[in-house]
């Protein structure tokens, strides 16, 4: 019976290191996410600090002289452009956000499992002593009635007499 709680022992001991590990993983991935989504928010910062002036670039392309109604139309597409760059920084930091706390969800369902799965191996710990020591004390105790047995018989020489004058 101990061999079988030993190896059951030994199974939680492995879904816990399991669990250990997945809980690294997911933390990595947090990491990561969360460094991936700061400099995409730097970079949407510093885009949104350079944005008046690459703006007024495209107006001064034909502000103050006389144009082509398709430099006109150039200029209107380029502040299209201009916009939809903006929007997509903006959405990358959005979806990286969203990236984040994903990951912070899948961090702390590692982690529960994690706990789950130590106590799991804590019961295993403690049945497996416990079996052991049961098993201990029953192996003295029926040592120590072999050994009272042994000693509580007259002991008889080979002759077939009592060893003791009995």
């Amino acid at each position: 019976m101990i061999r079988k709680i030993a190896r059951l022992l030994k199974i939680k001991e492995m879904r816990e290191q399991d669990a250990l590990r997945l809980v690294q993983l997911k933390r990595r991935a947090l990491t990561e996410a969360e460094a991936e989504r700061d400099e995409a928010v730097r970079i949407r910062d510093e885009s949104e600090r350079t944005y008046p002036e690459r703006e007024q670039a495209v107006y001064d392309t034909v502000m103050g002289r006389v144009v082509a109604q398709d430099a006109v139309e150039d200029m209107k597409a380029a502040l299209v452009r201009l916009a939809e760059s903006r929007q997509e920084l903006e959405d990358e930091v959005t979806r990286m956000n969203h990236v984040v706390e994903r990951f912070r969800r899948e961090l702390q369902e590692a982690r529960a499992l994690h706990a789950a799965a130590v106590r799991a191996k804590e019961k295993y710990v403690f049945l497996h002593g416990h079996v052991r020591d049961l098993m201990l004390a029953e192996t003295e105790a029926r040592e120590e009635g072999e050994v009272e047995e042994l000693f509580a018989k007259p002991m008889r020489k080979p002759d077939g007499t009592a060893a003791h004058g009995a």
